[in-house]
């Protein structure tokens, strides 16, 4: 308990005597309320070490925080839920890097911390969001920046619902206000298991990426593999000689290989099990971007190499895994795994029905807005993404706002960022003992992260919405 209390003063005193203040280099999305949710998505791709930000990211990125602005509007517009009390955000780039992602979640803290800071956001009017009233963080993506940001949270009794981070180690009691509308990665450890024993491969290689997910997913694999032997050999010996599966070799890709680096590893690991005719299965437990080297990879070996691919969830349905023309004969055959999900009702008129302000440079239209103009920051980053999407400016040329969005590929956790949005605004209408009518605003202002946890705990949801605990557990699918 005092080493709780010690790391909280060290991170109060650093909060308020950090003199970097939001510049407008450093974008956010902000949705004026009453009381505001925080936001982390990796609107960005990671960068390198110099520059943390790379490329903008449609699926991962700009979609996945539209469904979670997408969700507050609807939550703003049922008149039965949370009454009288606007719901606004507060939406951070974590550019898929956990230091950026810490200092940007930092930001959470100061809001409750401090007040009065005012920034400018290019030539508009001065505004603050420094005493918006954060109650919670949906996020993240990445299970290792959910890890860096779960440690902040925690000491300011700041609830955390992540979409997307699978990670075991985010189920340890030390994660006391992380939840997730995600299962942990045990859960598709045992479903890979399950079709290799299905497919009778007994020799496979694993790949997997530096971090919590790639080297947790692994971890947990290794352990499921090592008991159901185990229960093999209590059941019948027979058995398990027919589904005993062996790891011919396994291989961790650092951060930021190359993908030469990739191919070394590989060359590494056919030099290995050359003997092992049958080991030509690998078993991925690897980031997005990590998969898309590996394809690389695989195709330098013009043709010599061709190995039968079994990806966990990041890969997914990913369609950027692919680069078109040059690695999509490559992943033929690839078995991947998906979470089960549906679409968020109505997302798609949502998000296909947005335009980008040519005016300020930095906000969109939403249809949402009865008299078509925008809100003040909403997504600063949704011009980039346009300009990146049609080929244009927006600034040099006038017919560049003229395009017309029709997405119909949409990423696959969109539901659950849905979900993760629609716990915090129904366990807050239970803490301030909301009924279809009013809600009491005594507590609004002091909102106490301990007791509105133990409330998210405890809800359970219908129609799209499944329920939530610290572990969840969800039904994946194959892709092939």
């Amino acid at each position: 308990m005092l080493y709780y209390y010690y790391y909280r003063l060290i991170f109060y005193f650093l909060i308020l005597f950090i003199n970097k203040t939001l510049s407008t280099t450093e974008r956010y999305a902000h949705r004026r309320g009453g009381v505001t949710l925080g936001g982390l998505f990796p609107v960005h791709e990671y960068g390198n070490p110099r520059e943390p930000c790379g490329a903008i990211s449609e699926f991962r990125g700009i979609q996945r925080l539209e469904a979670m602005l997408f969700a507050i509007e609807q939550i703003n517009n049922d008149k039965q839920l949370l009454p009288g009390i606007e719901l606004g955000a507060l939406i951070f780039d974590t550019c898929s890097d956990d230091n950026y992602a810490l200092e940007q979640s930092l930001q959470f803290v100061r809001s409750r911390l401090a007040s009065g800071t005012c920034i400018c956001i290019n030539t508009s009017t001065p505004e603050s969001f420094h005493n918006d009233n954060i109650f919670g963080v949906v996020g993240a993506t990445l299970s290792s920046v959910s890890v860096h940001v779960a440690n902040l949270l925690r000491l300011f009794q700041l609830p955390q619902i992540s979409y997307a981070s699978t990670t075991p180690k985010l189920s340890e009691p030390s994660f006391d206000y992380f939840a997730r509308t995600v299962p942990s990665d045990s859960n598709q450890a045992r479903a890979i298991v399950d079709i290799l024993q299905s497919l009778n491969f007994t020799y496979v290689n694993a790949i997997y990426s530096h971090g919590d997910y790639g080297e947790g997913g692994f971890r947990e694999f290794k352990r499921l593999l090592k008991s159901s032997t185990n229960i093999d050999e209590e059941i019948n010996l027979h058995k398990k000689r027919q589904q005993r599966i062996c790891i011919a070799d396994e291989q961790r890709l650092k951060r930021d290989a190359s993908v030469y680096d990739t191919k070394i590893i590989l060359e590494t690991m056919l030099e290995r099990i050359k003997s092992e005719a049958q080991a030509r299965v690998y078993v991925l437990f690897v980031t997005k971007e990590d998969a898309r080297k590996l394809l690389q990879a695989i195709k330098l070996f013009n043709g010599t190499h061709r190995p039968v691919l079994i990806a966990s969830d990041a890969w997914g349905k990913e369609s950027s895994v692919v680069i078109n023309g040059e690695t999509d004969e490559i992943a033929v055959g690839a078995l991947t795994l998906e979470l089960v999900s549906i679409q968020p009702f109505n997302f798609d008129r949502y998000f296909n029905a947005l335009k980008p302000d040519i005016i300020h440079g930095q906000k969109n239209i939403n249809y949402h807005d009865k008299d078509k103009k925008s809100i003040s920051s909403r997504n600063p980053w949704f011009n980039e993404f346009w300009e990146n999407r049609f080929g244009c400016n927006l600034t040099s040329s006038s017919i560049c706002a003229n395009h017309q969005l029709n997405e119909t590929n949409w990423d696959s956790k969109l539901q659950f960022i849905v979900d993760a949005t629609y716990v915090f605004a129904q366990a807050l209408h239970s803490y301030l003992n909301c009924t279809s009518s009013i809600c009491s605003n005594i507590f609004l202002n002091h909102i106490n992260g301990t007791k509105l946890f133990q409330l998210i705990l405890e809800k359970t949801f219908s129609s799209e919405l499944f329920p939530i605990n610290r572990h969840m557990s969800n039904r994946f699918c194959n892709n092939q």
